[in-house]
């Protein structure tokens, strides 16, 4: 990086350093990678085309910015004075439409896997596929850490009257918007003590998330690489047009609509009447002018709490809901990190497993088009570190889309949650005066719905943990006393605790073991409201050796305690995914060793990683064997990805 070539240094927005965490630790997953598609109809000038992108490109000070974290205490983001974008060019008309689908298909999986290396941008790239004499397939891949769906129709815009008058050999004088970091500014100015009593109020008592309706088979396999899939149906027109007629009609939304919908399906899959679920909002606030033609990541991710009373009637409850969300709507800057904290949720899970994105920044295709060049077709394909993502694109029809982890789900489990939600709303528009719990008897009248306990999906949480390696016989001594010993060293899997422990028995013996310990756990872990001062009251060892006092002088900085012991586990103290990155900055650099995040999640206590520097240190043969490290790594790998979702 050449110091001549920045223009700007700044820090990151709460949300970006959310998703960079999450890039970080799933690399080639595609995950926060968003693929627009659309198609071009007409005599493309592809030289022009490549000119009018650099254009937009040259405009926007997000789109030339790299990110940059190592040896530092907070990552931050490079805004580049000139960056070069590339276009791969395809020619494919010589190909049949079937080889031509499985080519884009075989390419938008490659693209993903690719990636962006985040130091050097810009984190965008463009693909212009010739499918037909006059037409086009054209592919915009970029990371959502510089950009969000809003931003889609203000580049394809500009982009489209750069082309015009380029086309026509004249200049376009476009109204400059306002740069990224004003937004930054903007958000260091808010004071958060309002934030904070609103979001404790909003999620008083709430302890668990509430669980989606996954299949079972796929739990237990979080080792394997990250994949997402993608399945979508059309609401007819005339249900379409129905259900804006309600909305109006009763001076409510269809977002409230659908989040309601959705909010009927998750309570009666979990068979709770308190369900929370997140939701993405605009974040762009209306005290910064110019916002709206604003180019960045400014989205958030917030919960929604939703109260489903069978005997309630629909009209009056869709009308409170739609009040939360305008409450809401105050506290959009909220970062997800600190309302997590200001939760009951207990640390290790996840404040919530499903989220709901309600498009309201739809391409708009009308003015988006020149005299020799039109463009339709226009759809995404994204993934997030949430198991399910239920997104909601208006139009003519109303297309809902499921964006979902295949480890978690089969096909067919969300084709069938997609027409139990178009039952939902073909119910809300056909009898509006309707009970709650009636709702819910039509869609299971028609579908088959799955049955999902919460203790069962509680228990199957609580069995990802990863175990440290301990032999005893339990049979003569009470399970909390286990439950206890365990939490004194690492979290345990009782999966693979049943391979460990001396246990007699039949296998019913052993399973009904499980749920014991699950359900002891579980309660453990609700009654527990500080468990890093009472670990380190109980079972506080002190550093020996100068490598543990260096470790744990850093941790107790960073995570603001009196002392850390060489047991401490770093994430059951309070640390999390975005501590991670200046805890690992400052031991690099006082250590003088090369670490990264993923060290931190293989050795999470301050013995392990004094061990491990002291392994990597020696010139001599390595203390753990190759199968031993892969083993670690592998475990870190699967813990990580168990902390991504507890972070958001």
């Amino acid at each position: 990086m050449e110091a001549k070539n920045i223009q700007d240094i700044y820090t990151l927005s709460p949300t970006q350093q959310g998703i960079l965490f999450h890039i970080l630790s799933a690399p080639n997953s595609g995950i926060y990678l968003e693929q627009t598609l659309c198609t071009l109809h007409g005599n493309l000038n592809v030289s022009i085309f490549e000119q009018s992108w650099q254009q937009v490109v040259d405009r926007h000070p997000s789109l030339r910015t790299a990110f940059i974290w190592e040896n530092l205490d907070k990552p931050v983001q490079v805004v580049h004075r000139q960056v070069k974008l590339l276009t791969q060019q395809f020619d494919w008309r010589g190909r049949s439409t079937t080889e031509q689908e499985e080519q884009l298909q075989a390419y938008l999986q490659a693209d993903q896997r690719h990636g962006f290396e985040l130091s050097k941008p810009p984190l965008m790239r463009l693909a212009l596929i010739r499918i037909g004499e006059d037409t086009y397939q054209f592919i915009w891949s970029a990371y959502h850490l510089v950009l969000d769906a809003w931003c889609l129709n203000i580049l394809l815009k500009e982009f489209f009257s750069i082309y015009e008058a380029l086309s026509q050999g004249r200049s376009v004088n476009l109204e400059p918007s306002r740069p990224y970091r004003d937004y930054i500014a903007w958000l260091k100015q808010q004071n958060l003590s309002e934030a904070e009593a609103f979001w404790r109020q909003v999620l008083q008592d709430f302890r668990s998330p509430t669980p989606v309706p996954a299949d079972g088979h796929t739990d237990g396999l979080p080792s394997q690489e990250a994949s997402f899939g993608q399945e979508y149906i059309l609401v007819s027109s005339a249900t379409t047009v129905a259900l804006k007629s309600l909305a109006k009609q009763h001076h409510l939304t269809v977002n409230t609509l659908v989040l309601a919908a959705w909010a009927l399906l998750l309570s009666h899959y979990s068979g709770q009447e308190d369900v929370l679920f997140g939701t993405v909002v605009s974040g762009r606030p209306v005290t910064l002018p110019g916002v709206e033609s604003m180019v960045g990541l400014f989205i958030n991710t917030l919960p929604v709490r939703v109260q489903v009373t069978p005997v309630d009637s629909l009209l009056p409850w869709l009308k409170n809901l739609q009040s939360q969300q305008i409450k809401l709507r105050q506290y959009e800057h909220s970062p997800l990190a600190q309302v997590r904290s200001w939760s009951d949720v207990p640390r290790g899970l996840p404040l919530f497993e499903s989220i709901l994105v309600f498009q309201n920044s739809v391409v708009d295709l009308s003015g988006l088009s020149t005299g020799n060049l039109e463009i339709d077709n226009v759809r995404s394909f994204a993934s997030s570190n949430y198991p399910i993502a239920f997104v909601v694109v208006p139009g003519s029809q109303l297309r809902l889309e499921v964006r979902y982890d295949l480890r978690r789900f089969q096909p067919v489990t969300v084709t069938r949650i997609l027409r139990q939600i178009e039952v939902i709303i073909n119910s809300i528009v056909a009898e509006p005066n309707v009970q709650l719990g009636t709702l819910i008897g039509v869609a299971e009248s028609r579908y088959e719905f799955a049955s999902r306990k919460v203790a069962k999906a509680q228990r199957e949480r609580v069995l990802k943990y990863p175990i440290f390696s301990f032999h005893t016989s339990i049979q003569q001594r009470p399970l909390i006393d286990i439950v206890h010993e365990l939490e004194r060293k690492e979290k345990a899997n009782p999966k693979e605790l049943i391979g460990e422990l001396e246990i007699r028995g039949d296998a019913k013996q052993q399973q009904q073991l499980v749920v014991e310990f699950n359900d002891t756990r579980i309660d453990h872990q609700v009654k527990q409201t500080d468990f890093s001062q009472s670990h380190l009251a109980k079972n506080f060892v002190p550093p020996h050796t100068s490598t543990e006092k260096v470790i744990a002088d850093i941790w107790a900085k960073v995570l603001q305690l009196e002392k850390v012991g060489i047991y401490d586990n770093f994430f059951d103290l309070g640390g999390d995914s975005l501590l991670t990155i200046p805890v690992c900055s400052k031991m690099r650099e006082t250590l003088n060793i090369d670490i990264s995040v993923v060290d931190l999640f293989t050795y999470p206590t301050v013995s392990a990683f004094a061990q491990y520097i002291a392994q990597k240190n020696e010139v001599e043969q390595p203390v753990f064997s190759h199968q031993s490290r892969a083993s670690r790594k592998k475990e870190a790998i699967k813990l990580m990805k168990e902390r991504r979702k507890a972070n958001g």
